[in-house]
């Protein structure tokens, strides 16, 4: 195994450093898509509060971002941004408390052994992905009306 990684694209490091950083610290979009599926959302800067970022999808939903670059910090309000987020960094819950709370409802459900799979419809008609850990607490129905839940630190803002 290796301790650091480079990601190329046409014979350029477009990034190097730790699998921890490639991941969860991608440079720019091709980073984001080499390392794995995300649910993407085109956005717009709309101020920091301390040191969160709160961006505005093209769809209208509000999140808060922590953890973000110096180049989304340098950014002005209305600066375009594309806010990421990992299917499994969705938590799926009856329960509406926290930021980035978003009310839904599951279209697909899908039983993978130790994982479930769910494409979960947002207002505004944007499906976003889930995928979380088989436990009797998570198995949701097609048709449940429920709320995806993304950690702010769980988010990745990535300049346009």
């Amino acid at each position: 195994m290796s301790d650091r990684i480079a990601v190329m694209s046409g014979g350029h490091i477009v990034q190097a450093g730790t699998p921890r950083e490639i991941f969860e610290q991608p440079a720019d979009e091709f980073v984001v898509d080499f390392v794995g599926e995300t649910n993407p959302f085109e956005c717009r800067l709309v101020e920091f509060r301390r040191s969160t970022a709160v961006v505005r999808t093209k769809e209208g939903l509000l999140f808060e971002v922590m953890g973000y670059s110096d180049a989304v910090a340098a950014m002005p309000p209305g600066g375009q941004l594309t806010l990421y987020f990992r299917e499994e960094q969705v938590r799926l819950s009856t329960d509406s408390s926290g930021p980035n709370c978003l009310p839904g409802s599951v279209v697909e459900a899908h039983y993978l052994g130790t994982m479930l799979n769910y494409v979960v419809m947002l207002a505004g008609s944007r499906s976003i992905r889930a995928a979380i850990p088989n436990v009797r607490a998570n198995a949701f129905p097609v048709g449940q009306q429920l709320f995806a839940l993304v950690d702010p630190a769980d988010c990745v803002l990535v300049p346009k």
